[in-house]
């Protein structure tokens, strides 16, 4: 009979073998498997026994190593063109399916680059396995907003009519005109004319006074 906490810890340790396995199905489905291929090099660079050397200058050899390409490192060193041979294997990573599809017509697990299929098969695989490969768990840049729209200016109010002097000469003199004409009455008389009238006036008066005085005196 299983007890309550080893029943729990079960439970715990289930649901995380879980989890992890489903990361791991998560990281091998973004990421795509890479296997390698092998090919010899009749420029190595660096000393090989029993002789040091770091190159074959054999004709054979190099167009032998530029022409063939192997699927495994061991094929490769049993695929030399002749036993004094000691051109150097070396792997490049190409994808899975190119993998298989380069080697699906080879039973012998190896293929001749002298052949036209065969080269463009292995020249796309390099290409494709030098792509970077997109990562699905990268959110993508959200899209740049657009510009709010350009507003329109406001247009100027009309100026306020000039409530101040006005500096308009024709102006100046229609309102002069205006302020003779309500300041001195029209009469049709001439300067002389009123200058007389008030003469009399004046003379009129004085006489009047004088009368007055007189009166008073004889009374």
């Amino acid at each position: 009979m299983v007890g309550r906490r080893r029943f729990l810890l079960l439970g715990i340790g289930g649901t995380a073998a879980a989890l992890v396995g489903s990361g791991a199905l998560r990281v091998s489905a973004a990421s795509p498997t890479i296997v390698p291929v092998w090919r010899l090099s009749a420029d190595w660079g660096y000393p090989v026994p029993p002789k040091n050397r770091t190159r074959c200058r054999c004709t054979a050899c190099r167009n032998h190593a530029a022409n063939k390409v192997f699927a495994t490192k061991a094929l490769a060193l049993a695929g030399r063109i002749h036993p004094c041979c000691v051109c150097q294997p070396y792997s490049i990573d190409i994808l899975a399916t190119d993998y298989d599809a380069l080697f699906a017509s080879s039973p012998s697990g190896t293929i001749d680059l002298r052949h036209d299929e065969s080269r463009s098969l292995f020249e796309a695989a390099v290409v494709r396995s030098l792509a970077p490969v997109p990562d699905s768990t990268t959110p993508s840049a959200p899209a740049p907003a657009s510009p709010p729209p350009a507003s329109t200016p406001a247009a100027s109010p009309a100026p306020a009519p000039a409530i101040g002097p006005v500096d308009d000469p024709a102006q100046v003199s229609a309102a002069e005109s205006s302020r003779s004409a309500w300041s001195l009455p029209v009469t049709g008389s001439d300067t002389d004319t009123l200058l007389a009238a008030a003469g009399v006036l004046v003379v009129a008066g004085v006489a009047g006074v004088l009368a007055a005085s007189d009166r008073s005196s004889s009374n």
